[in-house]
């Protein structure tokens, strides 16, 4: 499992330091179906999605929660300790 985190966090960073005319250049055609401008300008304006450094955010727990609350993947009122619902260890430890 670290080599897959290793390369996801790798993968995240490349993301976050190159442009998204940067990141285009070394896809597959396949990626940008035709369109590799409209492909650039929606990667450019998706990069902020993604995490830096593979970590959640404190944040990020209590908000999926109160996303799946209304759409009823979690039912009101049910005790959940969000702590033990990720982790950041190993994203931390990657190299």
């Amino acid at each position: 499992m670290p080599r897959v985190i290793n390369a996801y966090v790798k993968t995240l960073k490349w993301i976050q330091s190159d442009s998204a005319d940067e990141i285009a250049a070394k896809m597959p055609p396949d990626y940008y179906a035709g369109n590799k401008s409209l492909y650039v300008t929606a990667l450019q304006n998706q990069k902020a999605i993604f995490s830096p450094d593979g970590t959640m955010p404190t944040d990020g727990p209590p908000t999926v929660l109160s996303i799946e609350q209304p759409i009823g993947a979690v039912k009101a009122g049910q005790n959940i300790d969000l702590n033990t619902t990720y982790t950041n260890t190993f994203a931390s430890a990657a190299k």
